[in-house]
């Protein structure tokens, strides 16, 4: 898969920046939402953590659309241009299918954390 062009790896890059979150933000909220209701999950309350997570919005749609254009745009530039510098050009489609999953679970690990807090935190 080529580095730029049509169908690439900066663009299914750009692309899983602001797919992941979203997703992540639809399924993971309703999954925590169903578990407070259950009470197999106590609401988060109080803490530093709280404060800053409130400021995520606490719907799913809209929380997954500020997390995924953040990511993009954060994550974005400094991404692309690593890339660059590496010097990261055609890859076989078994070296492309190692960094698209490395990356995917790297980005998961940093939102899904976020997005779970958001969803157990009060309204």
């Amino acid at each position: 898969m080529p580095l730029l062009g049509g169908p690439s790896i900066l663009t299914d890059t750009i692309g899983t920046l602001f797919m992941l979150p979203l997703t992540t933000s639809l399924l993971c909220t309703t999954s925590v939402w169903h578990e407070l209701r259950s009470g197999r999950l106590l609401p988060l309350r109080g803490s530093v953590v709280w404060c800053a997570i409130t400021r995520l919005p606490a719907r799913r749609l809209r929380q997954g659309l500020v997390l995924g254009t953040l990511a993009t745009l954060l994550l974005g530039p400094p991404l692309v241009l690593l890339m660059h510098v590496l010097g990261v050009g055609d890859l076989g489609s078994q070296a492309f299918m190692i960094y698209k999953v490395s990356f995917a679970v790297g980005l998961g690990v940093l939102v899904t954390p976020l997005i779970a807090a958001r969803a157990m935190t009060p309204a």
